[in-house]
């Protein structure tokens, strides 16, 4: 699968989504997790509840140059009733699209990375709640292209007031 990504400050990149993993309709949902490989953090455990709507998910990437490079990326699960973590495998409504892998990235997250494209690898492990047989692994291939911010837009600038000037009538 590939995740082309951009990142700058005045677009919102469309979320990748995976196919549902779930079986529509029986209840048995999925969520997802991080197997052990290097140069990846993310959750390997998971969930059923809670608060948060995504999953931070730390890649190291390789820049153009070959040098590597950190990039924090957002998982969840889309659902009916909004979105969970990643590793959340809570069940919503009849459970119809409920086993979906969203990945997406912000550039409030990537502040310290500069411009240029970054590319890497990451695996997924899709794994069943209710059916603990269930995993399947996505191999996903991203790229990922951060824009140099652009500068802020100039200050008007303010020229000081000169100094009040007082009059002083003529003494008769």
């Amino acid at each position: 699968m590939k995740l082309p990504l951009s990142v700058h400050s005045d677009s919102v990149t469309p979320p990748y989504l995976s196919r549902n993993y779930g079986q529509p309709g029986t209840g048995k949902t999925v969520g997802f997790v991080v197997p052990p490989q290097a140069g990846v953090i993310g959750p390997t455990t998971m969930t059923w509840g809670g608060p948060d709507p995504f999953t931070k998910l730390i890649v190291t990437a390789k820049s153009q140059e070959g040098k590597p490079q950190q990039l924090t990326l957002r998982g969840y699960r889309p659902t009916h009733c909004g979105r969970y973590q990643m590793n959340n495998a809570v069940l919503c409504g009849d459970g119809r699209e409920e086993s979906i892998l969203g990945l997406t990235i912000s550039d409030a997250d990537n502040t310290a990375v500069g411009p240029g494209v970054y590319t890497g690898r990451v695996t997924i492990e899709a794994r069943g709640w209710h059916d603990k047989d269930f995993v399947e692994d996505l191999v996903i291939d991203y790229s990922v292209k951060v824009e140099a911010q652009k500068p802020p837009p100039p200050q008007p600038k303010v020229e000081p007031l000169p100094p009040p000037t007082v009059e002083v009538p003529p003494s008769p």
